[in-house]
C-alpha cells in the first residue's frame, strides 16, 4: 500500500547552536534552499520581515554565523544557482537574479532578468559554465545563454534551441543538487588543515510527519567533534 505524501516547507531563522543551545525558529510562507562554493554558503530563508538571502563564511578563525544578508524579491526558493567571480547567480522559475558578494557582509542584488517560456522540458535545472564568460541556463522553460561582460546589468541573455545534448544534460543530476537532497545525509564542502565543513541532515519522526533539519557543521579534525554548528533550515513532511 502506498502513502500519499505532501511536503510543507518551513523556513527557519538561521542561528548558532552552541553546545546544546537551540536556535530560534521562525515560520513563514516561503521555502528554504542552499548553495555553497569556495568559502561561502548561501542560504535563502525566511525572516520576520520577509524572505532574504544570507551569507555564511567557512572561517577557521570564528564560529559559523550569518555575516551578511539582503532582502530577496520573491518568497520562492531558488531552483538552481551558479557563480562567476564575485557574483552569485540564481534562477527562480522565470527570473534570473545576480547578487554581488564582493563584500560578504553587504550582499546586494546587482541585476534581475526575465526568463521567457520557450518549451516544456523535463529534468534538473542548472547553470553551467561553457566558456570563460559564458553560461548556459537550463530549466523546464528552455535554454538561455548568458554572456557575462561588464557589470551584471549589462550582461546579455539569448534564448537558444534545446538540442539533444541539452535535453540529455537535463536528465543528469548536477553536483550542486546534493546540497539540498535530504537523502544526502552528509555532504563535505571544504577541508582545511584543522577543520572540515559539511552539510548534515537529521530527521525526527512523529505520528503523521517527519521533520527534516539541515545543519552546517564545522568539525575539529583533531578531536572529530563539532567546533560550531549552524541550523540552516527545516522541512516538515506530512504523511496523509
Amino acid at each position: 500500500m502506498s502513502l500519499a505524501r505532501s511536503v510543507r516547507r518551513t523556513a527557519v531563522a538561521i542561528g548558532l547552536l552552541a553546545f546544546g543551545t537551540c536556535a530560534r525558529i521562525c515560520q513563514a510562507d516561503c521555502g528554504n534552499s542552499v548553495y555553497a562554493y569556495d568559502d561561502k554558503v548561501v542560504v535563502f530563508a525566511c525572516a520576520k520581515a520577509g524572505p532574504e538571502l544570507r551569507v555564511v563564511l567557512l572561517d577557521d578563525a570564528g564560529v559559523l554565523k550569518t555575516v551578511g544578508r539582503v532582502a530577496a524579491p520573491s518568497s520562492r526558493e531558488f531552483d538552481t544557482a551558479g557563480h562567476y567571480k564575485n557574483f552569485l547567480m540564481l534562477v527562480r522559475w522565470d527570473k534570473f537574479e545576480v547578487y554581488d558578494l564582493a563584500d560578504p557582509a553587504h550582499p546586494a542584488l546587482a541585476a534581475k532578468f526575465d526568463l521567457h517560456k520557450q518549451e516544456n522540458l523535463a529534468g534538473y535545472d542548472r547553470i553551467e559554465q561553457t566558456s570563460e564568460n559564458r553560461f548556459l541556463i537550463l530549466t523546464s522553460m528552455g535554454a538561455v545563454e548568458v554572456t557575462t561582460e561588464g557589470e551584471p546589468a549589462n550582461w546579455r541573455l539569448k534564448e537558444v534551441p534545446a538540442s539533444a545534448e541539452v535535453k540529455k544534460k537535463l536528465n543528469q543530476r548536477p553536483p550542486e543538487y546534493r546540497l539540498q537532497d535530504e537523502n544526502e545525509h552528509v555532504v563535505e564542502l571544504r577541508k582545511s588543515e584543522k577543520f572540515r565543513y559539511e552539510l548534515n541532515w537529521k530527521e525526527k519522526s512523529r505520528p503523521g510527519e517527519i521533520l527534516h533539519r539541515q545543519y552546517l557543521r564545522k568539525i575539529d579534525l583533531a578531536t572529530q567533534k563539532d567546533a560550531s554548528v549552524l541550523l540552516l533550515g527545516e522541512r516538515l513532511e506530512t504523511i496523509d
